[in-house]
């Protein structure tokens, strides 16, 4: 399966990504404030902000890694993350399939179902935010996420402490070492690089 397959059409940043940042936000300083827990932003979120400071237009949701000592701390989270969601428009989910992680959305705006058996139908909001927790191992962090043929395990010392970015002109923590930490997350970070699914990275 090759990485844009599972990605729909009209789903990118480029149609909803004002939506996808005023989301951002409020998760920032009505929750992830509130958590006291290690947080910087992720994946797709974190490359275009590493690049030139915007979103990638074509990615799909907003990203945010959490960092956490023990699988016990997830439910706790989640209904932490739901008390703090009571009168917004907003809701959660936790997701423990493909993923351990938990999302926050906005249902207004509709959702489709990702492509690729490994999701085996899931589906996923338009406006979305992704908190994928990353448990700690020793010096080591293990994302939580069960659908890539490679496992992320990054060092503590690549992720923290966390540092300042500038993402379309607001200021979210990412990794001590960002450039390191996506790399290891996919490979060559060349726009040109294409995905292999035998590798689960990208290469030129």
């Amino acid at each position: 399966m090759e990485y844009n397959n599972y990605k729909k059409n009209g789903a990118g940043c480029d149609i909803y990504g004002s939506q996808r940042l005023e989301l951002a936000l409020y998760v920032k300083h009505n929750i992830l404030n509130k958590l006291k827990k290690d947080w910087f932003i992720e994946n797709g979120t974190l490359l275009g902000a590493w690049r030139n400071n915007k979103f990638i237009a074509h990615d799909d949701d907003f990203d945010i890694a959490l960092l956490i000592n023990s699988k016990d701390e997830i439910i706790q989270i989640f209904n932490d993350i739901c008390k703090y969601l009571v009168n917004s428009k907003y809701e959660a989910r936790l997701i423990s399939t493909y993923s351990d992680k938990i999302e926050v959305y906005e249902p207004s705006y509709g959702k489709y179902i990702l492509q690729g058996k490994n999701y085996n139908g899931a589906d996923f909001h338009y406006v979305c935010m992704d908190i994928q927790f990353y448990l700690k191992k020793d010096d080591l962090y293990e994302r939580l996420y069960y659908n890539c043929p490679n496992k992320l395990c990054v060092s503590k010392n690549v992720l923290l402490p966390t540092k300042l970015i500038k993402l379309e002109d607001n200021m979210f923590n990412c990794p001590f070492e960002s450039e390191t930490f996506l790399k290891k997350n996919y490979g060559s970070l060349d726009p040109s690089a294409k995905y292999n699914s035998i590798t689960g990275l990208y290469h030129i």
